[in-house]
């Protein structure tokens, strides 16, 4: 079976880097400058290091669409 890569809403990226508070969870997200290329789950292209800052933060991708939390980490550049 396939996998298929879909990118999280702006207003999810754009919600974390206001509040830097995970959704749902309400987890602390945190910033740092990235050291290695890591996806960015908004636009879908590498994280530049040395470059780049980045923020980490708890996503639940099937939050309302499964009965379990399926929590994990993810990265989406710290600006727009």
């Amino acid at each position: 079976m396939p996998n298929k890569i879909v990118a999280i809403s702006t207003e999810v990226a754009d919600t974390v880097r206001e509040t830097m508070r995970a959704p749902v969870y309400g987890f602390p997200a945190h910033k740092e400058l990235a050291t290695d290329p890591v996806p960015c789950r908004h636009c879908l292209r590498l994280i530049a290091p040395q470059v780049d800052d980045v923020l980490l933060f708890i996503y639940d991708r099937f939050t309302g669409v499964e009965e379990l939390p399926q929590p994990g980490p993810i990265y989406v550049h710290a600006k727009k």
